[in-house]
């Protein structure tokens, strides 16, 4: 029951988020007060993700272009160290 509430306020939220986002834009505001809260419209940078084989591919050329000896095994050794210790 709290979940599917949850779920009905971020929807409600994000449909009032728009509606502001659309008001700023037609009127060429940079954003707008209500009470004591600020409402400012902003653009955020949004990077598209990479596949895990582009991001090896990715960091073998990097371990190439520093001449590094088995790019292969340091990068198996790196994914290990992100992973942590079981």
């Amino acid at each position: 029951v709290l979940s599917k509430r949850s779920k009905e306020l971020r929807k409600k939220k994000a449909e009032i988020e728009e509606k502001i986002t659309e008001y700023l834009k037609i009127n060429q505001l940079p954003g707008i007060k209500n009470q004591s809260e600020a409402i400012m419209l902003k653009q955020a940078k949004k990077f598209e993700g990479k596949s895990t084989k582009a991001k090896d591919a990715d960091t073998l050329s990097v371990l190439q272009k520093y001449v590094i000896e088995n790019p292969e095994i340091v990068m198996e050794e790196l994914k290990s160290c992100k992973r942590g210790e079981e």
